[in-house]
């Protein structure tokens, strides 16, 4: 047999070489903990009853031990296990003997034989201890028939919403009500505690003394739903749906109708929040399915009529998974398009797919917006053109693409929305704002100002309120205008409004005004830079001297304290936007501009 043992010693550690440490380590617990009394009593009744094997037999089940918890077939060491049935389900298991990563019957067999000596000691130290118990369990069971009726009925009447359990303050009360109603209990409050659990179900550490009347309406709850088709229920609604009746059985909480319903319906799966008749779903796919049931022989579904058909599933979760899944497509608020009614033909979905492989094949990129749609738009007439461009995305690009506002790429990172702008922008001689977001708006699907304003600043000259040129249009004296603008500003700042004159400035193959003062500033100057706050049609903003290190709201503060003018809000706010320095009359930051204001102005 020693022979056997070592090669399993080696089986085990050849099979676990790549995670050596966590097995010793495993082990060497185990063995620690050999100390505590039922081991301690195995051992010796081991040396007792085969002195000769007992080392072998220790040694195998420290192994089979390590083995069941690496495996995640026991929580804890077998040394701490003193449940015979438990040991025999571990035994159960071994019948197979990959399941431990024994790999043979012959090994699994050896490692048998010592779980059965653990078997064996624990069987007869469980008889020895039932024989001693049973004066004890007479007793128990003596008070019981004189306290269980007593204690059930004290319950039912005084602890509608549960007897808490370990507060000797709640034992006290209970007395009090028994004395009152002359009902006999336990002097000792550990017997009456016990004859107190024995008498309910024990829910979140409160006994409820439940009918079988009260199980069998919850039952009939969700047996109904089940019944009537439905796949899915969340507790909550379930809760705000019968509360009237739930309300009266005193039951008030999602884990106590959840307990009680394990209690009757075991049967049935259940979640933190859900609960189906059948297999465990999650709750987004629960809802898709039930969705998909009540609208079975539709392809329009609306969210209100859903609510009303979903009445146990909460609107935010119909919303959520209308929104999120792939079996719907958005049409319009509240109406969604079921893709599995959606027709495309296959020439149609090749022509597509050929397209978009050409496009990205040539520009890295394609839109979605100029997808060669043949038939697609008469075959689904319920749908809207965004509508439409998704059906096809999820039907047909949906695996090969990535699709990133109405920009389709292969890459996953997309393309840079940027740089097609100023793409855009490097061919065309003039180009308004409006124009820009629109196309902004083809590739992105967003309106956004700011970012077409921030491309064409970068890549043109704009010469009027919604115009831009090309820069070759262009030719500016910059040594020239930063002479001129030296003179105006010095070394400081000023609002671009603040300039009033241009008389002066050289030509430049456009006429000067504020708009062309912008872009000279924002791209050109090598003396001066723009600063605003969001590009905008009032020309407001400032002429900055580069080596300037101030804040916009620095130069504010300064602005205000230096005018001549009361510092308030109203004041200050009206000053700003007469004179340029800011497009609105309320600014966030003005009460701190106005506070900063006044120290310059006590400083002098």
């Amino acid at each position: 047999m020693a022979i056997l043992i070592s090669k399993l010693f080696r089986d085990v550690v050849d099979l676990y070489k790549s995670d050596h440490e966590t097995l010793e380590r495993i082990l060497q617990e185990d063995c620690c903990k050999m100390n505590n009394s039922i081991w301690q009593k195995f051992l010796l009744w081991l040396g007792e009853v085969a002195p000769s094997e007992e080392k072998e037999i220790v040694a195998l089940l420290s192994m089979v031990s390590a083995l069941a918890i690496k495996n995640k077939q026991i929580q804890k060491p077998i040394s701490e296990i003193s449940d015979a049935a438990e040991i025999e389900r571990l035994q159960s298991i071994m019948k197979n003997p990959n399941t431990l990563g024994l790999h043979s019957k012959k090994r699994s067999s050896i490692a048998n034989r010592a779980l059965n000596s653990y078997v064996r000691f624990l069987r007869e130290k469980d008889e020895e201890t039932s024989t001693l118990k049973k004066p004890q369990a007479a007793l128990i069971e003596k008070h019981k028939s004189q306290y269980a009726k007593p204690i059930v009925k004290l319950l039912s009447k005084r602890y509608k919403y549960g007897f808490r359990l370990g507060s000797p303050i709640e034992l006290n009360r209970l007395r009090n009500y028994a004395e009152e109603d002359s009902i006999p209990l336990p002097e000792s409050d550990e017997l009456l505690e016990r004859e107190i659990v024995s008498a309910g179900m024990n829910i979140d550490g409160r006994i409820f003394v439940i009918s079988e009347d009260l199980l069998s309406g919850v039952a009939s709850l969700v047996d109904t739903v089940f019944n009537e088709g439905a796949t899915v229920i969340f507790l909550d609604r379930l809760i705000e749906v019968k509360e009237e009746w739930l309300t009266e059985q005193h039951i008030t909480t999602a884990d106590m109708l959840k307990e009680l319903l394990k209690r009757v319906r075991p049967q049935y799966c259940y979640r933190q929040n859900i609960i189906t008749p059948s297999r465990p779903m999650t709750e987004h796919d629960a809802t898709v399915k039930e969705i998909l049931r009540v609208s079975e022989g539709q392809s329009i579904v609306y969210t209100n009529k859903l609510r009303e058909l979903l009445l146990y599933i909460p609107a935010e979760k119909i919303a959520w998974s209308l929104s999120m899944s792939s079996e719907f497509v958005w049409v319009s608020e509240g109406k969604y398009f079921l893709m599995n009614k959606f027709f495309i033909s296959e020439e149609n979905a090749n022509a597509i797919a050929e397209y978009v492989d050409r496009e990205c094949s040539l520009n890295g990129y394609a839109s979605i917006t100029s997808l060669p749609l043949g038939s697609i738009p008469e075959e689904n007439y319920e749908l809207s053109e965004a509508a439409i461009q998704a059906a096809i995305y999820s039907s047909v690009l949906k695996e090969n693409y990535y699709l990133r506002g109405k920009i389709l790429t292969r890459d996953e990172n997309g393309v840079d929305i940027n740089a097609l702008l100023k793409t855009y922008c490097s061919g065309k001689r003039r180009c308004t704002v409006s124009e820009l977001m629109t196309r902004a708006e083809e590739l992105t699907g967003a309106l956004n100002k700011q970012n077409a304003m921030t491309v064409l600043y970068d890549t043109m000259v704009r010469v009027g309120l919604d115009e831009f040129v090309s820069e070759e249009q262009i030719h500016f004296d910059i040594s020239a205008v930063d002479a001129l603008l030296k003179n105006m500003i010095g070394d400081r700042f000023a609002p671009i409004r603040g300039v009033n004159t241009f008389a002066l400035f050289p030509t430049c193959g456009a006429s000067w005004n504020h708009y062309v003062l912008e872009s000279f500033c924002y791209r050109f100057s090598n003396e001066y830079c723009l600063f605003v706050m969001n590009y905008n049609d009032k020309n407001a903003g400032l002429i900055v001297q580069r080596n300037l290190t101030m804040s916009y709201a620095d130069m504010l503060c300064e602005a205000a304290a230096q005018a001549d003018i009361s510092l308030t809000q109203e004041a200050v706010g009206q000053y700003f936007f007469d004179n340029g320095y800011t497009a609105k009359r309320k600014y966030s930051m003005m009460p701190e501009i106005l506070e900063r204001a006044k120290k310059i102005r006590e400083e002098g």
